[in-house]
């Protein structure tokens, strides 16, 4: 199996949570004489821990104080105002926002509820509230909400949630077309990372609609694609081979444990791990636990 260092470097860094070493060797063993090919994907992993998760957090809220100093900036046109000026015009627009997690049901061990509770500390405890306030918020003069989640893989759960009808003034409104109803609302999407495939395609189905985000994905972490920069340096054979394999892997898994076929819609085979758990998007192997195949990473109800 060779040496193991990096990875329990990983581990005893604190730069992997939630796994040990022990795991990493385990899991290793499901790939026999082809442990090669594990340890090469396992050095595709883009593990986001909880460090990580708060400097991301603090990106996208310092991207809305930019926003707002910007549009000052062309009100002001170019008249010099201090600090304490800008920083009014920030507090008064906290008190017009509000942010809530991308999801029309109560499911507090989601992600995105627990993402929405990563951004009190930098907004406010009031600022972060529930979906079915909504009515509530606008009638009160809110003017921005902002849906937020970790990740936005194909688009699918983003579209599905922002397609939601909600009941404003006895009118059922799509989520994310509140603005098309009342213009002087704005609706925005805040995720950690996108998926190249999301963005545009809620770019397309919801063009009122912001999106904010740190990381841009797109199909060369794709570890089925032959155009995967895993895969960088090596020969079409050799590529062809490792796909072959871990295809034949997946479709073992699917067979072992038909559960994961509901992944199937959100599947684009990426290494991304969150620290609360690996998104709908992730290659199944790093997640998967059946009979046969010893699991690595956990999904979020599992943690």
């Amino acid at each position: 199996m060779g040496n193991l260092q990096q990875y329990e470097n990983y581990v005893s860094y604190d730069w992997w949570t939630h796994i040990d070493s022990r795991n990493i060797e385990g899991w290793l063993q499901n790939f026999e004489d082809h442990d090669n090919i594990g340890k090469l994907i396992l050095d595709s992993i883009i593990f986001y821990n909880e460090e990580q998760i708060k400097s991301y957090t603090r990106n996208i809220v310092n991207q809305l104080k930019s926003e707002v100093y910007e549009r000052e900036m062309r009100v002001l046109n170019g008249k010099y105002h201090d600090d304490d000026y800008f920083d009014g015009k920030w507090e008064k627009y906290k008190e017009a926002i509000r942010v809530m997690p991308a999801d029309a049901e109560d499911r507090a061990g989601g992600s995105p509820h627990l993402v929405a509770r990563k951004y009190r500390p930098y907004l406010g405890e009031e600022i972060v509230v529930k979906v079915d306030s909504i009515q509530k918020n606008i009638k009160e003069g809110i003017k921005e909400f902002i849906f937020v989640d970790d990740f936005s893989g194909t688009g699918k759960q983003m579209s599905d949630f922002l397609s939601t009808l909600i009941e404003i003034d006895g009118k059922k409104v799509p989520i994310g077309k509140i603005s098309e109803y009342f213009s002087d609302i704005k609706v925005s999407v805040a995720v950690y990372v996108i998926h190249k495939d999301a963005l545009e395609r809620l770019k397309e189905e919801f063009r009122t609609v912001s999106i904010r985000y740190v990381d841009l994905l797109d199909e060369r972490l794709n570890l089925l694609s032959y155009d995967c920069i895993t895969y960088q340096g090596k020969s079409k054979d050799e590529i062809r081979e490792i796909i072959d394999y871990l295809s034949e892997i997946k479709t073992k898994l699917l067979e072992e444990q038909p559960d994961y076929q509901k992944f199937a819609e959100y599947e684009l085979h990426i290494p991304i791990i969150f620290e609360h758990g690996c998104p709908n998007n992730t290659f199944i192997p790093f997640y998967a636990k059946t009979k046969t195949w010893k699991q690595l990473f956990k999904r979020g109800n599992e943690i």
